[in-house]
């Protein structure tokens, strides 16, 4: 699907005679100091990026923004920034929200993958260590709560398009369009994002001097629209519907020379692999809130979700005296079914003491039909099946929580006490056997934070939880996940449980008007760690069998430094500087050897560093993300070696320069991997070099308010 600028310019072109010019929403000042406040009075450390924030570099997605700050990484193939990994831990063990609920379904690992989520729909995004009872209790590493634009400013209307290349692939042109109309009490956007670019990976073998190249074509293309409508019943009472669509869809076309051997090292083999993914989502839900005075009010919501995960590979694998031929579709279809009530009391006091007082409940309910075919054929006289594989599942879950949450002031403290009460329900059944199985889970997760204002800008943070980490949908199914790519199949694991942690923070923060510094630490003491074992060798394949199992105990900790300050003070008049800084630890027993190790792909330093220069109408910004390397622990299988596999530390800077026009109009230039990094990949003696590319960017962006 191509979407037309010239439409969209004649489009807007008739809408703008309606409408007189106003300064654009990211240029409002009280963004950012509504974020401030926002971060001061919450219970534990909670980042708020905001409008202004999303402006800085120039980013696209949610996770093109999401991985420039404290205690994250993000991963995802060459050029993506897809899956969020908090504290080191893995997708599994944090709780990505939109508007602070889990989309629907998620893929295998519970994950949603972030490149999913333009920045144009979303309002500000928070990083939470350790969420409240009220947010949930399924954060072991903390949350990441996405909140979608809503009924902000009057009849707001704004444009945005840019043309986007990479370095990797100039033949073709690519782009991003957003449009959004406000009109009284509703709002409505859309945006349409492309892009094409292919990663490049070199390989070589030094044990057998075997080199040879893995190019990956690739082309997505990226659909969302927002909707929010307010009806007021009347003062005290309000309806709101609102709604949400994303649709990614990506094509990747696999050329390669070589392929790792299950034993370790290159061999010379030519195969083509044609993909398709699609991922969607859409969700539509009513919220009803009812103020009984000034003190008083309950807020309910009930929505209806749907998620479509889709993949199909194709791959033609030339032997020396065969072809092989392989099929593999993968359906995941989602529905789920969401039912919330909140009441609030901010008017009531222990021992004379003022206190607020929140208690609610929700429900979920999920159907879940995974559907997986692969089927392998070797072309020789007769042709032979070497994989005929039906993983297909049907799955549902019921979820239950209760939560009551209390905050005491006294004096310059904040006490907030909570208790959640989590159940969960799930049963299977594997479609080509009559194998079924169910379980369930109860579990009380009580927590205490403490917000302590030493003195005016300066504030002290303590806390407890216990969070849960439920397991991943297709882990606990009792089937094999052949992965054709990786050599590997994924077993399922009936008797999985979820992890549960003991979480501990304590953290300082600095506030004044042109600084602000803060240095966080954590500790996670986590039973039944999930993590994935190596349990043997296939003997019709060859591949690696692995399976998702409960490790005893794992310690998970870390320290996180973040500032931003301006510079006028040392003479630099218009320049600001903000980074952050993050050291990660931890110890797991590695199952299959026996030994205490770091987690699987932990970096131990991570940091984020940007200049900016403002000098009206222009500001240039430049800043650098840096991760240290990241290791998949070497291990034995059946007394067979698996070599460590090294991913090196990267050090990606990014820049952009706008103009402002006017007080309503920007034209941007934004450059991401400036100087085109490379990413290097070592297992044993063979090492892979993958070209990400620069991505270049011109933009033009609009804004227009009704009379």
């Amino acid at each position: 699907m191509r979407i037309s600028f010239d439409l969209i310019l004649v489009i807007t072109a008739i809408i703008f005679a309606q409408f007189e010019e106003v300064v654009l929403p990211e240029l409002n000042v009280t963004v950012e100091q509504e974020s401030i406040d926002i971060r001061k009075l919450a219970a534990s450390r909670k980042i708020v990026i905001n409008q202004k924030d999303f402006e800085s570099l120039g980013d696209i997605t949610a996770g093109d923004i999401i991985k420039r700050y404290p205690g994250l990484w993000v991963q995802g193939p060459g050029g993506s920034n897809r899956n969020v990994m908090l504290c080191g831990l893995d997708k599994v063990f944090q709780s990505i929200m939109i508007d602070g609920n889990r989309p629907c379904g998620g893929e295998s690992d519970r994950e949603f993958k972030l490149d999913r989520i333009p920045l144009d729909i979303i309002e500000k995004i928070e990083i939470i260590n350790i969420p409240t009872v009220d947010y949930c209790s399924d954060a072991v590493a903390g949350v990441v709560n996405i909140i979608t634009k809503k009924n902000s400013l009057r009849n707001f209307l704004t444009l945005d398009i840019a043309a986007i290349t990479n370095s990797t692939n100039y033949d073709y042109a690519n782009g991003e369009s957003y449009l959004s109309l406000q009109k009284n009490k509703f709002f409505l956007s859309g945006s349409y994002n492309r892009e094409t670019r292919i990663n490049l990976e070199e390989l070589k073998d030094s044990s057998t001097g075997i080199t040879g190249e893995v190019e990956e074509d690739c082309e997505i293309d990226i659909i969302s629209f927002n909707l929010n409508y307010d009806l007021f019943l009347n003062k005290d009472t309000k309806i709101a519907l609102k709604g949400l669509f994303s649709n990614f869809d990506e094509i990747r076309d696999v050329v390669q020379d070589v392929k790792f051997r299950t034993q370790g090292g290159l061999n010379y083999r030519d195969i083509i692999t044609d993909q398709t993914i699609l991922r969607r989502v859409s969700q539509l839900g009513v919220i009803f809130n009812h103020r009984f005075d000034d003190y008083h009010d309950i807020s309910s919501e009930i929505s209806v979700s749907r998620a479509d995960d889709e993949k199909e590979k194709y791959v033609t694998e030339d032997k020396i005296d065969s072809f092989v031929y392989t099929d593999e579709n993968e359906d995941q279809l989602n529905h789920e079914y969401m039912f919330s009530t909140d009441y609030k009391n901010l008017n009531s006091s222990i021992f004379s003491y003022s206190n607020t007082v929140k208690t609610g409940l929700k429900f979920n309910y999920l159907t879940r039909d995974y559907n997986r075919f692969v089927k392998t054929t070797e072309i020789v006289d007769p042709d032979t099946v070497l994989i005929d594989e039906d993983g297909s599942f049907d799955y549902s879950e019921l979820q239950a929580g209760l939560y009551l949450r209390d905050e005491i002031y006294i004096e310059s403290i904040i006490f907030s006490l909570g208790l959640r009460s989590e159940y969960a329900y799930y049963e299977y059944k594997v479609i080509d056997s009559v194998q079924t199985g169910n379980n369930d889970y109860f579990y009380l997760n009580p927590s205490l934070l403490i917000n302590y204002k030493v003195k005016d800008n300066y504030i002290v943070k303590a806390g407890f939880s216990k969070q849960i980490a439920r397991p991943p949908f297709a882990s606990v199914v009792p089937i094999d996940k052949i992965k054709t790519k990786k050599n590997i199949i994924e077993r399922g694991n009936p008797d999985l449980k979820p992890a549960n942690a003991l979480v501990y923070n304590l953290g300082f923060e600095f506030y004044s008007k042109k600084e602000f510094y803060s240095i966080f630490g954590y500790f996670k003491d986590v039973k039944d760690i999930i993590e994935i074992k190596d349990v043997g060798i296939d003997t019709a394949t060859g591949y690696n069998i692995q399976q998702y199992v409960n490790i005893s105990k794992a310690l998970v900790f870390g320290v996180d430094f973040e500032f931003n300050t301006e510079l006028d003070r040392i003479g630099m008049k218009g320049f600001s500087f903000s980074g952050n800084y993050s050291w990660l630890g931890s110890q797991v027993k590695d199952e299959n050897i026996d030994v205490m190790r770091r987690l699987n792909e932990q970096p131990k330093h991570i940091a984020n560093a940007s200049l900016s220069y403002r000098i009206d109408p222009w500001v240039a910004t430049v800043g650098g993300t840096f991760s240290d390397e990241k290791v998949i622990w070497g291990t034995i299988v059946d007394g067979v070696v698996i070599d460590k596999t090294v991913t090196d530390s990267y050090l990606q800077f990014d820049g952009s320069v706008k103009y402002f026009m006017s007080e309503n109009t920007i034209i941007y230039i934004n450059v991401s991997n400036i100087f085109g990094e490379d990413i290097t990949v070592t297992q044993g003696n063979v090492t892979g070099v993958e070209e990400v590319g620069t991505k270049f960017t011109l933009g033009f962006k609009y804004g227009m308010k009704g009379s």
